[in-house]
């Protein structure tokens, strides 16, 4: 298909891509045009899956590649090539845009425990620990805006913040 009709397509699609594989060399048009759509349009939010662009052409020049990179492709292959090459940059691209999503999905969910818990017992929630106030005794989650609330559990020790959480159910 046209790059024109492959955009709609991603456009309507509720099943994610994982690759896209494109021509450089599409008869209707240009595979950067293609590429830099989604480059566009979805990259920002790491919602793109990876392109890998692929030359119709024997004899490309250095640019084609320059070109490829800019308009926002993960990978390029000239021809000819062989479909084991082609498998490993399609796993390589795969992994590499998954372990990207991973860390960034990583990283929002360190912001929002960081919002309200100390860093201690942040790093514990995201290494897996189940029990983490084994020593504290019995914990109540407090969920309200508290001003300052940043400020405090960035200071005290997790111990210190549980029981001011104690004191203000208390109170």
């Amino acid at each position: 298909c046209s790059p024109s009709e492959a955009m709609a397509m991603i456009k309507r699609s509720t099943i994610p891509f994982n690759l896209i594989l494109v021509s450089l060399m599409h008869p209707t048009a240009a595979g950067y045009e293609l590429c830099s759509f989604l480059w566009d349009e979805m990259r920002l939010a790491f919602t793109a899956p990876p392109v890998i662009m692929i030359s119709a052409s024997t004899n490309c020049s250095d640019a084609f590649g320059v070109d490829a990179f800019r308009s926002g492709a993960s990978d390029f292959v000239l021809r000819p090539f062989s479909t084991d090459d082609l498998c490993k940059r399609c796993r390589r691209a795969v992994t590499k845009h998954q372990d990207v999503h991973a860390r960034t999905e990583l990283t929002k969910r360190k912001d929002a425990l960081s919002v309200a818990l100390p860093p201690d017992i942040v790093q514990k929630v995201l290494s897996g620990e189940t029990l983490i106030t084994q020593d504290m005794g019995q914990l109540s989650i407090l969920s309200c805006s508290i001003v300052g609330w940043q400020e405090l559990v960035s200071s005290v020790t997790s111990r210190h913040v549980v029981q001011a959480l104690s004191q203000l159910q208390a109170a």
